[in-house]
């Protein structure tokens, strides 16, 4: 078999791996420093521009942005990061609450971190064509899921096992595929991130 490899010489854009916020909730006035951890394949010099959710955009040289938020509200923040010949890449959104400095709140992002893994692994697979967060879709929403079953370990043990080998009848008349390369330790961390939306 041959096969044919054709080099184009161009500018590619820069690339985006991670946008963080060194506080993402917090009383008011709320200071944030953003970081962004970008690179360009062609090494130029980067400039960014960011996004700060509340109508201000800040131009900066250097990855990352001082800003105090003084205003209650939560805000997504994204940055643009451009490079010397204009290719340009948006990054992910980071949520910052400001004002919020609830119990609750706390709670809740204690939890989402501790089952980022979880939600991570589940986007690797090919779970998002037949599930959405809050909608039926081919199969139920995630959080008809959660709210469908207790939260124990027989349970979570269970469900791990219905993604791994598969299953059919529970809801409809539709077969859920199976994952059989995934381990088990893997699809219990999937299931602890669906029950996390309770």
């Amino acid at each position: 078999m041959l096969a044919r490899i054709d080099y184009y010489t161009g500018n590619r854009p820069p690339e985006v791996t991670n946008i963080t916020a060194s506080k993402v909730y917090g009383k008011l006035p709320l200071p944030v420093i953003f970081t962004v951890s970008a690179k360009d394949p062609e090494n130029d010099k980067l400039t960014y521009v960011w996004d700060l959710g509340n109508g201000l955009k800040k131009h900066t040289v250097l990855p990352r942005l001082a800003y105090t938020y003084i205003k209650k509200g939560n805000y997504n923040v994204t940055v643009n990061v451009s490079d010397e010949q204009g290719a340009m890449v948006k990054s992910k959104v980071v949520a910052v609450f400001a004002g919020n400095d609830s119990r609750d709140l706390k709670a809740k992002l204690a939890i989402e971190k501790a089952n980022a893994p979880g939600k991570a692994l589940m986007l690797s697979l090919d779970c998002k064509a037949c599930h959405k967060v809050n909608e039926k879709s081919v199969g139920p929403s995630f959080t008809s899921i959660a709210k469908k079953y207790s939260k124990d370990a027989a349970m979570i043990s269970r469900l791990s096992q219905k993604v791994i080998k598969g299953g059919h009848g529970n809801w409809g008349d539709v077969d859920m595929p199976a994952h059989p390369a995934l381990k088990p330790e893997e699809a219990k961390k999937i299931i602890n991130w669906v029950f996390s939306l309770k």
